[in-house]
Formats: C-alpha cells, structure tokens, sequence
C-alpha cells in the first residue's frame, strides 16, 4: 500500500469543526489529523469510535514507547482501518510506518486487549524507525523472535499483557510460529518475551539498540553474539 501522493483533497467538518482533510487512496478515504493520516471506508460508528480509540491510545502512550527506543515519533503515522487484514488479531503492521486496525467492535474487544496489541505493533512501527536510523531496511533485518519479542515485552511493561511464564515451554524460535488469541498469548510470543527481556536484564535497553544497530548496518546473524556473548540457543536454559 502507498501513502498519499498528489491527491485532490477537501475539507470535511466532523462535530460542527473543520477537523479533517480527506481524499481518496484505492477504496480507503484519508483522513489527515494530528499528523498522522488514518484511511476507512466511511463515517459509521464503528470507524469513529476506533479512530478515537487509536488516538486515545497513542496519545497516552506513544512517548512512552519512544523513551525507551531512544527514537523520536516518525514523521507520519498511516492508520489503516479495514475489514480484510489477513491476520486474525486486531491489528497488524504493514510496511513502514502503516497500522493496519479492524474495527473495533465492543462485543468482541475491550479497552484493555484493543490497547496491549497497539501498543505491541506501534512499538514494530518505533522499531522499523530506528532501522532506518541506522541505515536499515525492515523488518527483514532481524530475526522475528527478536521483532516480536520486543513488541511484546513493551505490551507488558508500558500496557498491561501478562505473560503464563509457568506455562512456557522450549520452542524453537527461529521457527517463526505465529498466533495469538484473545487474552492469552501464544508460546511463541510468550518465549520470545522471556528471551528479551533476559537480553534487557543482562545489558540494559542500550544493548537492545546496540542490536537493532548492528542488524541494520550489517545484516548480521551474529548481533546477538556481539552484544551479550552468547547465541539464541544459549538463553534456552530459562525454559528449563
């Protein structure tokens, strides 16, 4: 998906204020607020509410997030509101930068779950902005269970996701398995958050950027090594 390029735009007055400038992408409108562009399909409640709610959550938590990146807010933010994202969770990351969200619909997500998954997939946004800082490309210059278990562990420490860890078992995580379901994280993600925040324990969130750095500048398997001496299969022992 593209952002916006030369598009004919025009005002539109939501609350009796002139509060959003529109035009249209494929079948998405493009609403422009606060810097950020947030794309759905019409004015219906559910669209509202979620672009509300997607604000609400950023807004009281995106700095929190930059502060412990290191990062500043990326200059544009594209939140995507549709129907068909492939993946079964509430939202997804989609490109630099993109936010792709379902609606959200109060019978089947609250507050709480709605905010754990943004936080985890805007904290995939600050990461793949700090790869670029560094000279890099994507998401595809570092392992997923580095990405995943980084995205998880800010949905425990800045949200409030909690983690089964009796529950965990060893999985090999390169495999890359994905999955989550409501209210109760996968083992893969469970797994991966134990193997960062052990990371984070052992050399602070420096050696996490110290990490993200070196992935992206020299597409290198052996960051981890650099950084903490050891290998993935050397934190496996926390599952024993």
């Amino acid at each position: 998906m593209t952002t916006l390029s030369d598009q004919e735009k025009k005002v539109r007055r939501y609350n009796n204020e002139k509060q959003y400038i529109i035009s249209k992408l494929s079948s998405y409108e493009i609403v422009e607020k606060k810097g950020n562009k947030v794309y759905h399909y019409d004015d219906n409640k559910e669209n509202i509410k979620t672009m509300e709610l997607v604000e609400e959550i950023l807004s009281e938590n995106s700095h929190k997030i930059e502060k412990i990146f290191n990062c500043s807010t990326p200059s544009e933010i594209n939140i995507v509101i549709r129907y068909d994202i492939s993946s079964d969770s509430v939202a997804e990351v989609n490109g630099a930068n993109i936010l792709v969200i379902k609606p959200f619909n109060e019978s089947s997500y609250d507050k709480e779950y709605c905010t754990n998954v943004i936080l985890h997939e805007y904290a995939h946004v600050i990461t793949m902005e700090k790869l670029a800082q560094f000279g890099g490309l994507g998401f595809g210059d570092m392992p997923a269970w580095f990405a995943e278990g980084l995205g998880t562990w800010v949905a425990v420490n800045v949200g409030t996701e909690q983690i089964d860890e009796e529950g965990l078992y060893k999985v090999d995580l390169a495999s890359e398995v994905y999955g989550t379901t409501k209210l109760q994280i996968s083992n893969y993600y469970g797994s991966c958050y134990k193997v960062v925040d052990e990371i984070i324990k052992e050399v602070g969130l420096e050696g996490i950027e110290k990490c993200i750095e070196i992935w992206a500048k020299e597409n290198s398997e052996d960051a981890l090594k650099v950084v903490t001496g050891k290998t993935l299969e050397d934190y496996y022992y926390i599952f024993d």
